[in-house]
């Protein structure tokens, strides 16, 4: 081939390259458009298979039991823990002095800025747990104490005496099919009306110069240690009860009534759960763009 040929090959792939870089390909780059019926669908599929998989890892063998909690904070943190960790149940025996409305502080005028800012802060430290689990309250001891002894929970405690026996050294054979977990509030800890119920007073070994916990912190590593000593209380709950349970998280996944429809829609015939809960995709994927 001639120089003069190489030359005349060389300038056409030049122009070539040239109307390649003028080309206008600003379209490469878009995000390619997906019907929003199509997202939606897949947001409720994602919503509803995670609602599953929580669903199976729930339990209905441990009660927790916040005995007098006296600060907001504890007890919402304590809800928000529970729920974390796979419990469904948690019984509250609510403080005297909520009851009487002169030691109350006076609540905040409706519709006040002072009224969204509690809302707000109750709600950033539950993060809403309460939808998820079954609260029930009562207004003494005595009255949870015969609700347990009713519905067949044998009673554990927390305490700080001699006489418990630290979970650390406890084996799942141990563990009752039942179980109701009390925990203490911060002043003063279990009643000795519960105390004198129960038939385990439990701790967990400490080494520091203090000899407590803060109330949600001992909830949290209390409850986590039960599961690590009984593994196979996770999912302990029947198909009845699934179903129940089913149903009230469905209706409160809902941001609409006409959400609200579609998510029941899918009672009779739940879709399949992940794996696990680390395979959930995360809310900000395409399948859930909110």
């Amino acid at each position: 081939m001639s120089l003069r040929s190489d030359k005349r090959k060389l300038k056409l792939e030049e122009q070539g390259e040239a109307s390649m870089e003028d080309e206008d390909l600003s379209h490469v780059n878009q995000p390619i458009p997906v019907d929003s019926k199509f997202l939606d669908a897949f947001k409720i599929e994602r919503m509803l298979r995670k609602a599953e998989t929580i669903l199976q890892l729930r339990t209905d063998r441990f009660l927790l039991v916040l005995e007098r909690p006296l600060m907001t904070d504890n007890y919402l943190g304590c809800l928000r823990t529970a729920e974390c960790l796979g419990i469904q149940n948690v019984w509250v025996v609510v403080p005297q002095r909520q009851h009487h409305k002169s030691q109350a502080p006076p609540p905040p005028p409706p519709g006040s800025k002072q009224e969204l800012r509690d809302y707000r802060r109750r709600v950033r430290l539950s993060r809403n747990s309460s939808q998820w689990l079954d609260v029930k309250e009562f207004c003494t001891s005595s009255e949870c104490i015969e609700e347990m002894k009713r519905e067949g929970w044998t009673v554990w405690a927390t305490d700080l005496s001699e006489s418990s026996v630290s979970l650390t050294e406890m084996t799942c054979s141990e563990v009752p099919l039942k179980l109701a977990m009390v925990m203490g509030r911060e002043a003063d800890g279990v009643t000795e009306e519960i105390l004198a119920v129960a038939e385990k007073r439990v701790h967990l070994p400490l080494a520091g110069f203090n000899t407590s916990l803060n109330l949600q912190v001992a909830t949290g590593m209390v409850l986590h240690q039960l599961f690590s000593i009984c593994p196979n209380a996770r999912g302990d709950m029947s198909e009845e009860r699934r179903v129940c349970v089913r149903r009230s998280w469905y209706s409160n996944l809902a941001k609409s009534e006409a959400q609200r429809e579609i998510l029941l829609s899918h009672l009779d015939k739940p879709p399949p759960p992940y794996d696990s809960m680390h395979h959930i995709p995360p809310s900000s994927s395409m399948q859930d763009p909110s």
